[in-house]
Formats: C-alpha cells, sequence, structure tokens
C-alpha cells in the first residue's frame, strides 16, 4: 500500500516537473477524445444514420467549455444562430414528445441555468439590477398568461402556442447579458463579435452561394414584386439576419462619430456591407426609419462628434460615389435601373398604397379583424397562436401567408394576443430601454461604448416605428438582437458608474 502511494506520488511530481511530460499527456488526452468523439461520428452517420448528432457530440463539450469560460462567446454564438448564421433547418432538434427543443432555446436555457447556478452557488455573484428587469419580466409573464389563455379558455393547441411563444422567448437574453457580462473585457469580446458577425453576414449577402454549400447564411434572392408591379431584371434579397445589420448601421455609426481614437477601416467595412444589404432589401420601411435614425443621431452627438463623422465619412463616399460611376459605366441599364427603381419606391411612400399594394390591403383587413377582436377581449386578449380571422379569408390568403394569427402590426398583435396587460408591459420596457440611454448616455465615459449604446438606442427608435408594419419584435427568434442590445448598453452604464465610484474613493 505504502509502495502504492510512494509510486502516485513519484508519478505526479514527475508530471509537474516535467513540461514535456505534461505536454505528452495533453497530446495523449486529446487523442483519446478525438478517438472517443470520433467513434461516436461514426456510429451517428452510419449505424443510427443520424447525420445531425455529429453536431451535437462535437458541439455539446466545446459549447459547455465556453458557457463556463467565456459565456459572452456562447451569447454572441446565440445571436448569431437567431439572426440565420446556419440554416434553421439543419440544427439539431431534440424531440420530447408532442414538443421539441431547438437550438435557441437550449442555449437560452443553459444561459439563464448558468445564472442561477452562479447566483445559488457563488456568495460573490452579484446579480446586477437594472430598471429594465422588472417591465420585461413582466411581460414575459404576460407571455405565459396568454399561452395558457389560448390553451386553457380558447382551445389553441400546445404546439401552435408553444411554437410561437418560443420566439418571444428570446427576449430574455437580456439577462445573461447584465448578469453574465461582467467586465469590460467580456463586453468589448461581445461587440467586436457583433461586428465581426456583421461582416460575415454582410458577405454571406453579398455572395450568397458562398455559403450556401455550408448550410450557412441562407438569403432568399427573388424578383422584386411591389405596389402592383413585377421586376424580374431586379432582385431583393431577404435575409433573417436583416435586424442585426439593422441594428449595427447606427451603432457603427455612433461610433465612428464618437470614438477619437483607434482604427477605423475595419468600422467602415461593416457600415459598408450594411448598407449594401439595406440597399438591396428594397425594404421601404428599413430605408425610411434607417435615415430617421441617422438624422436623429446626428441630432444628439455634439458638434465636434459631427464633424469627425463627416471628416471619417467623406473618403469612403467619395469611393462609394466613384464604385457606382464605374459599375454604370460597365453596366449602365442594370445599375440605372435599380437607381430608377429605387427612387420610384421612395416616391411611392406619398401616394396611396391601399389601391395599388396587395400586402397594404391584406394589412388593413388584418387591422380590421384585430381590432374586432380586441374590443372583445380587450384585458388578456385572445391568446398566443389563435386564429382571428375568418377561415374564409385565411384561405383565400393562402397564397400569400399561412398563418390566420399573424399580424404585420406588431402592438397590435401583442394587444391582439396578449391584451393591454401585454401591450402595457412591452412599451414599458421599450420605455424605459430609451429614457435610460436618453438620459445617462453621457454617463459614459468610454468614448466607443458611449456611441455605440446611443446607436443601439437610435436604431431601436427606428425599429419601433418599423414594427407598425413589419413585427420584428414579434415575430421569430433574430428578434435576439434588441434584448441583447437593451443589455449590452445595461453593462456599459453599470462599467461606467462602477469606474466613476473608483475615480471618486
Amino acid at each position: 500500500m505504502i509502495g502504492t502511494v510512494d509510486l502516485v506520488g513519484y508519478v505526479r511530481w514527475r508530471w509537474q516537473a516535467s513540461p514535456a511530460l505534461r505536454w505528452a499527456t495533453g497530446v495523449a488526452l486529446a487523442l483519446l477524445v478525438g478517438a472517443v468523439v470520433g467513434a461516436f461520428i461514426v456510429l451517428a452517420t452510419t449505424l443510427f444514420n443520424k447525420p445531425k448528432l455529429l453536431l451535437m457530440l462535437v458541439a455539446a463539450p466545446v459549447g459547455a467549455y465556453l458557457l463556463l469560460r467565456w459565456p459572452e462567446i456562447v451569447i454572441l454564438l446565440l445571436i448569431g444562430i437567431t439572426n440565420g448564421l446556419v440554416d434553421s433547418s439543419y440544427l439539431p432538434v431534440i424531440e420530447l414528445g408532442p414538443m421539441s427543443l431547438h437550438m435557441p432555446d437550449i442555449i437560452l436555457t443553459a444561459l439563464l441555468a448558468l445564472v442561477f447556478l452562479r447566483a445559488t452557488t457563488r456568495r460573490d455573484f452579484k446579480l446586477y439590477g437594472s430598471a429594465i428587469s422588472l417591465p420585461l419580466a413582466l411581460f414575459f409573464g404576460a407571455v405565459v398568461i396568454s399561452m395558457l389563455n389560448g390553451i386553457l379558455v380558447f382551445g389553441v393547441g400546445p404546439n401552435p402556442a408553444i411554437r410561437v411563444a418560443r420566439n418571444l422567448y428570446q427576449w430574455l437574453i437580456f439577462f445573461p447579458v447584465i448578469f453574465l457580462v461582467r467586465d469590460e473585457q467580456a463586453l468589448r469580446r461581445l461587440i467586436t463579435g457583433l461586428w465581426v458577425l456583421s461582416v460575415f453576414m454582410s458577405i454571406g449577402v453579398a455572395a450568397p452561394q458562398l455559403f450556401k454549400p455550408l448550410h450557412l447564411l441562407p438569403v432568399n434572392d427573388v424578383a422584386l414584386d411591389t405596389a402592383g408591379q413585377t421586376y424580374t431584371d431586379v432582385t431583393r434579397l431577404f435575409f433573417i439576419g436583416e435586424r442585426l445589420l439593422y441594428m449595427m448601421i447606427p451603432a457603427t455609426v455612433g461610433v465612428l462619430a464618437t470614438r477619437k481614437q483607434g482604427r477605423q477601416i475595419p468600422l467602415l467595412i461593416v457600415l459598408g456591407g450594411a448598407v449594401f444589404w439595406l440597399f438591396r432589401s428594397y425594404q421601404r420601411n428599413y430605408w425610411g426609419t434607417a435615415a430617421l435614425g441617422i438624422l436623429l443621431l446626428l441630432v444628439l452627438i455634439s458638434g465636434p462628434e459631427r464633424l469627425r463623422l463627416f471628416k471619417r465619412m467623406l473618403p469612403i463616399m467619395i469611393i462609394g460615389l466613384i464604385g457606382v460611376g464605374v459599375l454604370f459605366a460597365v453596366q449602365p441599364g442594370e445599375v440605372g435601373r435599380q437607381i430608377s427603381i429605387a427612387v420610384e419606391r421612395i416616391g411611392s411612400l406619398t401616394e396611396d398604397l391601399g389601391r395599388t399594394d396587395s400586402s397594404i390591403q391584406w394589412r388593413l383587413i388584418e387591422n380590421f379583424y384585430a381590432m374586432k377582436s380586441i374590443q372583445t377581449h380587450p384585458l388578456l386578449g385572445i391568446g398566443i397562436a389563435n386564429i382571428y380571422r375568418p377561415e374564409m379569408l385565411i384561405e383565400i390568403e393562402s397564397n400569400q401567408f399561412d398563418m390566420g394569427w399573424y399580424a404585420h402590426n406588431a402592438y397590435l398583435w401583442i394587444t391582439l394576443t396578449m391584451g393591454l396587460v401585454g401591450l402595457v408591459t412591452f412599451l414599458g420596457v421599450c420605455a424605459t430601454f430609451l429614457v435610460r440611454i436618453l438620459a445617462y448616455r453621457r454617463d459614459i465615459q468610454d468614448d466607443t461604448l458611449r456611441g455605440l449604446a446611443l446607436g443601439f438606442g437610435v436604431g431601436f427608435i427606428g425599429m419601433m416605428i418599423s414594427n407598425l408594419v413589419a413585427p420584428n419584435f414579434t415575430q421569430n427568434w433574430a428578434l435576439a438582437i434588441y434584448p441583447a442590445s437593451m443589455g449590452i448598453c445595461e453593462v456599459a452604464l453599470r462599467l461606467a458608474r462602477e469606474q466613476q465610484k473608483e475615480q471618486t474613493a
């Protein structure tokens, strides 16, 4: 027995004292883990014929390590997945009887579980407060009540209700951001990751065929059909990651204006890629609200910051004009056609679209039946995923939309399904965030973080307007960027106040 103990002690001593032995041990363990994972991969792809299991086997241990070591990377991964980084049809799904868990659900649940575990097991883990926390918790409570109301009172099936509610579940990403992103280094890693992700998505928009074989960044390139006209020679891009790219436009412009030093070329690349998507989307609500957001940003920043922004943007604007001129000389017909249609779409905002645009006509019908339902059930609504339009109308409309519960106006949709309880709590989240940005932005001393927070604020204002005609706050997983940006601003404000206390102490 003594000899065994001495032998174990000797081996431990030799391992600690020899870098070569430690390296060899690490290599051996890596090979062993690789062999085990490889064996499972072979079983998954051949014997069981479940290739998606491969992703789970490889991603699970890596994800668990990142979650414990750098949770901000997992938050970034969740934002990327929900914004179309990977084709959702190729993501693994865990079947639980009549229900299923999708990858965004699993990742967010793991983040929330980590917050709970650290809060209950670590004495030094502080749950930082935020004025947004209470209205957001109340809003999600309204979501749960609406789901139960639809299932138990109105007879909505559990599966449809859960499918719609799981999108709204992503609003809770706000809490992992404010609780797990605890220092400036983690915050900057998350912000840098958002910029890198934006560039990656912009490349996917510009060259969709590049990532298609890898099932990454699925982009739909379809003929432009709007206001009763179809332009077969001009295509528009539909991309779920457009929510992220939209928010990064004012955020990047804000940093370009406020940051005194630092490399500007990467930011200009981010901005150029996002603006390219914005133009090719041909979505008038994005064009108008993005322009409004930039104008509001110019009003809120100081005179020197406006001058700094102009100096930094002037070269890229000149290069852009030269590029357009070269393209016009090479392909005058195609470039001129796109420009003329863009001008036509902007001018169409002054017309009566209800007479020419079938999409607008359907939205008016949606609004009519939604208001009738709200008048009947004003307090709690009719429940998530409950159909509110006549069955005959849904059949007629099915060539365009196959969701009888769907409404293009996000606020009307929330009131329809959750009643005034849901609407008031949701508007409380929005108002609290915007008031805090406008009132306390100057408390953020770091010029990069201040510009980013202000950009996210004006971007959110633009998105609030856009949600009158496009329900990005409720429609799908991609809404994760909105609560995540709120959390980033809250962390920046908290760190700034902690730094001020240290300086005055």
